[in-house]
């Protein structure tokens, strides 16, 4: 159990190094710093959504007048709710590019990518009293039986919205969903008879706000 953890650390601290290593690269860049809030509703095939939420910087670089590439590291959580409801947090690393669909420095945007996410936190409950406690209990990450969750999410992302630059700022806002590609089970879980593959996705609205602007 030890060992995992510091496993996994090592990895939350290579995503880390990788953020600011990006950061140092895009200097001679045309970069936007954007602080991100979302919030809208996380779900799983067969399962109810539920209300998911989330914080991020948005490293929005200019590599011409119509694309730009984002790094967004981001805090998020996700999960859904059936006869159990589950709810999760991660620290993402989303990246993708964005194509506008006008040639002014006001534009719609679409946008593509993917996103790994390390689960950081979570708690889960018994939705009804027949099946048992219906207390909220902590998640217990990793891929043995007695876990409850893998650790690890991963996925496609796509976007769309409007790049409002401005004389004090810039404002960008839009609708984003996270499609999870990553079966969330355990790995020793995944062949137990009745067990069912999860995966996570969430669609959220988000409004992002320049804090710095590099041209």
């Amino acid at each position: 159990m030890i060992f995992e953890q510091i496993i996994y650390m090592k990895r939350i601290l290579s995503l880390l190094i990788t953020i600011i290593g990006f950061c140092y690269t895009a200097k001679s860049q045309k970069l936007t710093t954007l602080l991100t809030v979302h919030g809208g509703f996380a779900s799983a095939p067969a399962k109810d959504a539920k209300l998911s939420y989330g914080f991020a910087v948005d490293l929005d670089i200019a590599i011409s007048k119509q694309v730009h590439f984002n790094l967004m590291p981001a805090i998020n959580t996700r999960g859904y709710t059936g006869l159990v409801t589950v709810r999760p947090t991660y620290i993402d690393l989303p990246v993708n590019f964005e194509f506008s669909l006008g040639k002014s420095n006001k534009h719609i945007f679409i946008g593509a990518g993917g996103y790994i996410g390390f689960a950081i936190a979570g708690k889960y409950k018994n939705t009804l009293t027949v099946t048992g406690n219906t207390d909220w209990q902590k998640i217990s990450f990793g891929e043995s039986k007695t876990d409850n969750r893998s650790p690890m999410d991963y996925g496609a992302l796509f976007n769309v919205g409007a790049f409002l630059p401005g004389y004090k700022g810039t404002v960008k806002a839009g609708i984003q969903t996270m499609l999870g590609l990553k079966n969330v089970v355990p790995k020793d879980r995944q062949d137990e008879p009745n067990t069912s593959k999860i995966s996570l996705r969430n669609i959220t609205a988000f409004v992002a706000i320049s804090i710095f602007n590099k041209k």
